[in-house]
């Protein structure tokens, strides 16, 4: 599936924290926990974006949601204020919690 956001005005979109290294997309990476980071990229023109709860020591998704809940929970929940914020600003991003362990 196909997830698309729209697209802010540059000076928006450096303000929320992305930045454009890559041509023709824009990212954003934030801390988490001690290692886990959420990711998105999202092309310019179309707007399609990928995101990615990354374990940064291990390099792979991190799956917080097989972590003790004490661990895991507030991990979901930094990810949903990060994505409530985002979106208040005008984007419509979203994590799948599903793909990082979480059962609902």
């Amino acid at each position: 599936m196909t997830t698309t956001t729209p697209i802010l005005a540059e000076a928006d979109m450096r303000a929320l924290g992305f930045t454009d290294r890559r041509s023709g997309f824009w990212y954003y990476c934030t801390r988490l926990g001690r290692y886990e980071t959420v990711n998105f990229t999202i092309n310019k023109k179309s707007g399609v974006y990928e995101e990615l709860v990354m374990d940064e020591a291990c390099g792979q998704p991190a799956y917080y949601g097989r972590m003790k809940p004490e661990y895991g929970i507030p991990m979901r929940q930094k990810v949903d204020q990060i994505i409530e914020r985002l979106n208040a600003a005008g984007l419509t991003l979203a994590v799948d919690h599903r793909l990082y362990g979480f059962s609902e």
